[in-house]
């Protein structure tokens, strides 16, 4: 499995001004770096809880903190660590496959999550040591 991208941020098209408000959009090659195949969004969660845990095989993510904040921890198969804060929801996180994540959210933040893939609990890897030992088949 070859990956070719890394995290990155990226901002939405944006509409309007502070007079009348604002719209931001995401679409399919204009600003998301997949097509969109299920949206989900987390909220309320409590103080110290860490949501995500897992990388994925095949499905890649976008990530928006519409309101709040959240910082991300991302780590890849190459041992590289990817620190994040999201607190603009006019600005997305993109996470290629084979990326760990964990995500810290604070009590008031709405997180979306956009994927490219339908769920498949088959494409989680949810074990941390499963991670860390196909990152060492890597090296």
């Amino acid at each position: 499995m070859m990956l070719q991208k890394k995290p990155y941020l990226f901002d939405f098209s944006l509409f309007g001004n502070a007079e009348v408000g604002h719209l931001s959009v995401a679409q399919y090659a204009n600003s998301l770096p997949f097509e969109l195949k299920r949206v989900y969004w987390v909220y309320n969660t409590p103080v110290g809880h860490s949501r995500g845990n897992a990388a994925n095989k095949l499905c890649k993510y976008a990530l928006v903190c519409l309101t709040g904040s959240a910082k991300i921890h991302i780590e890849d198969l190459q041992n590289n660590s990817y620190h994040f804060e999201l607190n603009n929801p006019n600005q997305g996180l993109f996470i290629p496959e084979m990326h760990w994540r964990r995500v810290q959210c604070e009590p008031d933040a709405i997180l979306l999550c956009i994927a490219s893939e339908k769920f498949d609990s088959r494409d989680y890897i949810r074990d941390f040591r499963e991670f860390i030992q196909l990152r060492k088949a890597k090296i």
